[in-house]
């Protein structure tokens, strides 16, 4: 018995041995296979996503290039209808709606509105509908200009409700607002909406900018005087209206120190108007700490007194970002910062220190 064990167990590996070789060399083949046929499919798939994403920019690029043409089409047409009103008598006056009338139902146009995609700030800052005619323009006037005094434009303006509806229909949600400006004063603007601001002026249209704050100081019962150094426009300075109200969609946004990106109209006077505000960066380090603020306040105050109103200075803005920054990292000495930044305000001022040569006689 135990011989023929023997047998049997000799015979049993054998007869495995090369079964298991077999198998283990047909996983390898397949594992093998299986990686080719996945990094085929993988380059397959690329290769797809490739032309079907250059095939989608294609039809973007296409779409924004007819949209543009329509765009110019239209601008060209609203123009040429513009010259013409201007040219000829003024008709008679017709009932024309103001931004103000908006504001209220009772005194909107019959259709007036709510319609997706138009929406305007409350005054505690939320965004709210706005009211929509698509059958009526609105008419604002600028600061100073009435409506008697301003009339007959009103009325030749009026005429261009249907064309301005007719381009309004073929653009569809593309077109956002259009708008005719006099110089007059007499600004219609198609659908007709309201949400304009306080003292919105058609003759100085908004600005976008982006800048430090420098300095606030209060103005009224609610408002600021903010001094700002933008990219730009060099320092400016800004009223910020309703600021101070525990409701102001401006909240903490034009403090000292705040890196903020803004929507302004030129005023009529020194000041313009801020109407939007966001933060790009709060530097909020820098007034939780007595010694940063101390430095901070150092730089902001020697910008305030170096930079010239309306006078662009980008290596100036640049100048104190950086400056900003380092005292944003809480750094062990602020005061040696400040000083550092003084040093090199001073050299792009002009007054560049020599420190290798005696200045008055060269000798080193």
């Amino acid at each position: 018995m135990k011989l023929r064990w023997k047998f049997f167990f000799i015979l049993l590996m054998f007869s495995l041995i090369p079964l298991g070789i077999v198998t283990f060399v047909s996983q390898r083949g397949t594992s093998r296979m299986g990686a080719v046929i996945s990094e085929d499919v993988q380059q397959n798939l690329n290769r797809l996503a490739s032309r079907v994403l250059k095939l989608t920019a294609e039809n973007s690029a296409a779409i924004l290039e007819q949209s543009k043409k329509s765009f110019e089409l239209a601008l060209t047409g609203l123009a040429h209808e513009a010259e013409v009103v201007f040219a000829e008598e003024p008709p008679a006056s017709v009932k024309v709606y103001f931004a103000t009338d908006f504001e209220d139902p009772a005194t909107a146009p019959p259709d007036a509105g709510p319609r997706t995609g138009y929406v305007k700030t409350s005054a505690d800052g939320r965004p709210v509908n706005d009211l929509v005619s698509l059958k009526h323009p609105v008419v604002v006037l600028a600061p100073g200009v009435s409506a008697s005094d301003a009339v007959e434009d009103i009325d030749r303006l009026s005429l261009l409700t249907d064309f301005l509806s007719e381009i309004s229909a073929k653009l569809g949600p593309a077109l956002h607002w259009a708008y005719v400006s006099s110089e007059s004063g007499v600004h219609v603007s198609f659908p007709g909406h309201g949400g304009y601001p306080d003292g919105y002026d058609s003759l100085m249209p908004p600005y976008k900018e982006q800048g430090i704050v420098l300095r606030s100081h209060k103005l009224g019962e609610a408002d600021k005087i903010v001094t700002i150094m933008t990219q730009g426009s060099g320092k400016v300075r800004a009223v910020a209206k309703g600021i101070r109200k525990t409701t102001s969609r401006f909240g903490a946004r034009l403090e000292p120190f705040t890196h903020v990106s803004l929507m302004l109209y030129h005023g009529r006077g020194a000041l313009d108007t801020v109407t939007q505000a966001e933060i790009i960066a709060p530097h909020a380090a820098i007034r939780d700490d007595l010694a940063l603020f101390a430095a901070g306040e150092t730089m902001l105050e020697a910008v305030d007194k170096v930079a010239e109103e309306h006078e662009k200075n980008v290596k100036l803005v640049l100048l104190l970002l950086a400056g900003l920054r380092a005292l944003d990292t809480e750094p062990a000495a602020p005061d040696a910062v400040a000083e550092s930044f003084l040093l090199k305000l001073l050299s792009l001022s002009g007054f560049h220190p020599s420190l290798t040569a005696c200045a008055v006689c060269g000798a080193r």
